[in-house]
């Protein structure tokens, strides 16, 4: 009898565990209107911007690829395996903003009004790891 029950235990922790391993979704975070402060005070211009975006999207620990589809715009993704993550970045001299794009395969829901909807947390990871990368490359420039 103890036999059976210990299986029966070990059986609905084994069943579980899968559960227990994925990772809830959290609101998504975008990043508006980022302040670009550099150390010396000069303003750079919207092509310096842009060119310490693109280098931002291949000096980090993660490697996106970057497309322009207009003016003071730029579209970064990044894959993983089965994961892909889509943001679009508005940039001009004095700011810039890393939001929401698009997704595959991270549990994305959308949300209501002003709220961006929910996903897996490793979006909000990967998107703060390039805005740090982009505000790093900013201060070199």
């Amino acid at each position: 009898m103890k036999i059976l029950r210990l299986l029966c235990v070990t059986f609905l922790l084994l069943a579980s565990s899968h559960g227990w391993a994925q990772r809830m979704p959290v609101p998504i975070i975008n990043h508006q209107d980022v302040a670009i402060n550099r150390p010396s005070g000069k303003p750079l211009s919207a092509e310096e911007v842009k060119q310490a975006i693109m280098a931002a999207a291949v000096a980090g620990p993660r490697k996106w690829q970057i497309s322009e589809p207009g003016a003071d715009r730029m579209v970064a993704t990044y894959h993983v395996r089965t994961h892909t993550i889509v943001t679009e970045i508005r940039y001009s001299p004095e700011r810039f903003s890393v939001v929401y794009r698009d997704s595959v395969n991270m549990k994305y829901a959308p949300g209501q009004g002003q709220d961006a909807g929910v996903i897996h947390p490793f979006y909000n990871q990967w998107v703060r790891e390039l805005m740090d990368a982009i505000v790093q490359q900013v201060s070199k420039t």
